[in-house]
Formats: C-alpha cells, sequence, structure tokens
C-alpha cells in the first residue's frame, strides 16, 4: 500500500446495517483503500453524530425489522473488509463527547464540563448567556426601535447598523 485514500462516511446516514456493506463497497470499488466512520454509538437528543448518549450501545437507527445489530456485526463486516475487500476501517472513539440526556453523565454530572471544574468556560458561558437573553429580546420585539426586527426574513434584515 503506498498510500491511505480515505472516504469519510457519517454512520447515522448509512441506514439498516444489513444496508451498509452495499453502501461502503461504493467507497471500495471507487478506490478508497480507509473507510473512516464517524461514531457508531447510539446519539444524543441533538442526533449530532458527536454527542454520544450511549458509548455501549449501537445507535438504534441501525436495527433491521426490530433486531438490533451488535459490535460483533460490526466487527465481522470490518473484516470482511479488510481481508476480502483490502480496505481498512477505523471508527472515532469519542468518550468525552457525552450528550445531555447521556444515563451516565446524569449518574456522575461531574464528569460533565461546568463552571466549578472548568473555570476558564466563565466568559463562554456569560456570553452565551448575553447572546440567549438578548435573541429572546430580539423576538419579543424589544430592539424594533434599532431597526431589529423580531423575524429575520432575508439577507438584508442582517445588515442593519446599530
Amino acid at each position: 500500500m503506498d498510500c491511505l485514500q480515505c472516504q469519510s462516511v457519517l454512520a447515522k446516514c448509512l441506514g439498516p446495517f444489513h444496508e451498509w456493506e452495499g453502501r461502503l463497497y461504493v467507497a471500495k470499488a471507487t478506490e478508497y483503500n480507509l473507510i473512516h466512520l464517524t461514531p457508531i454509538q447510539a446519539l444524543g437528543t441533538s442526533n449530532s453524530s458527536y454527542s454520544i448518549k450511549d458509548q455501549l450501545q449501537l445507535n438504534p437507527m441501525f436495527a433491521n425489522h426490530g433486531r438490533q445489530s451488535t459490535f460483533e456485526d460490526v466487527e465481522r463486516l470490518m473484516r470482511k473488509m479488510n481481508q476480502e475487500w483490502k480496505v481498512l476501517c477505523m471508527t472515532d472513539l469519542v468518550y468525552n463527547h457525552s450528550a445531555d440526556n447521556s444515563p451516565w453523565l446524569m449518574e456522575h454530572p461531574e464528569c460533565g464540563y461546568n463552571l466549578e471544574n472548568s473555570p476558564h468556560l466563565k466568559p463562554a458561558f456569560l456570553l452565551d448567556r448575553i447572546l440567549s437573553h438578548f435573541s429572546m429580546e430580539v423576538v419579543e420585539g424589544k430592539w424594533t426601535h434599532r431597526g431589529i426586527p423580531p423575524v429575520i426574513k432575508d439577507e438584508g434584515t442582517l445588515t442593519v447598523s446599530c
């Protein structure tokens, strides 16, 4: 192998697990020799690929007719890709990206970032609060006197001078 030619794939967009092989084969057929998958674990309420609800469970989106796939199923496919297709596969492990609805984080809130264990985040927290309050005031029409309407209809609305 002279080089790695990597195709990144949003795992949550692969559909039921039984369809993965056909979809991933396209990367092999187009001469990629490494497939990078975003996290394959159960996702949180935001459905972000990097917001993990349960690090020990596959995403339920991969179920097929009620049967949940397993990490062993994924391992079998990865071995086939490696041994038969000569394609490497890797996935991101993001154990520090727990979703707000992660049972583990609810049991261990001290593990999440907060202003006590991460005081350096205070400026970001304050800015976020200010922007949140400002946004609510805009929606309530409290800034129309400054030319900021409660509803943004087009790009022109954003070019307001205060």
